[in-house]
């Protein structure tokens, strides 16, 4: 009762695990870390932001039948250029959970 925000961790995490759980309760350890991703790629609804998006400053990417496929890159991307546009994205996404 002292912990308002765990208790509601708790109470969504119980929710969604739910449907997903066997009927003898054996498979919660399997079903954990899929519950997990959901979570962190889901925006909140009060940021508008993913967990995973705030941490990383892009949205996850998850495996569908497009993206399954090899990808070789021929060129070498300017990783200097990446990490400025990930700390803008970073920066921007920040900026705006703080108003």
């Amino acid at each position: 009762m002292s912990n308002g925000i765990l208790e509601i961790w708790h109470r969504s995490l119980h929710t969604g695990m739910s449907h997903y759980i066997n009927a003898s309760h054996t498979n919660w350890d399997v079903v954990v870390p899929f519950y997990l991703m959901a979570y962190r790629a889901t925006p909140n609804t009060v940021t508008n932001f993913s967990p995973f998006s705030l941490l990383y400053g892009r949205e996850m990417q998850s495996s569908n039948s497009d993206n399954l496929k090899t990808r070789v890159s021929r060129e070498n991307p300017d990783h200097q250029q990446r990490l400025e546009n990930i700390r803008a994205s970073l920066n921007a996404s920040y900026n705006y959970v703080n108003k």
